[in-house]
């Protein structure tokens, strides 16, 4: 038995509608995930670049001249290790 050309269109139709809500919901997950990245993003290429590229240049993009120096300055330069170790201790206690 053949169906009815009304119930033929009606299934047509939400196959359609349900491919249309699968590539909106897509859509938006991309969006929101780039949301999420863009931060991540723009901190590490800060972490990565000379501080005299920072102020001048925007972080979107790759490091011009990459570099390990921040995080040498980081852990000789300050207190890193003892804010992370006071952090640890606040962390457990609290859990």
């Amino acid at each position: 038995m053949r169906k009815s050309a009304p119930a033929e269109k009606h299934v047509h139709e939400e196959r359609t509608a349900s491919v249309l809500r699968r590539v909106g919901t897509y859509a938006l997950l991309c969006v929101a995930a780039v949301l999420a990245i863009a931060p991540l993003w723009h901190v590490g290429v800060l972490a990565f670049e000379p501080v005299a590229h920072t102020a001048a240049e925007a972080a979107w993009r790759l490091p011009i001249a990459p570099g390990w120096g921040n995080f040498a300055r980081l852990l000789t330069q300050t207190d890193f290790v003892r804010w992370v170790a006071n952090s640890l201790m606040v962390s457990l206690a609290v859990a």
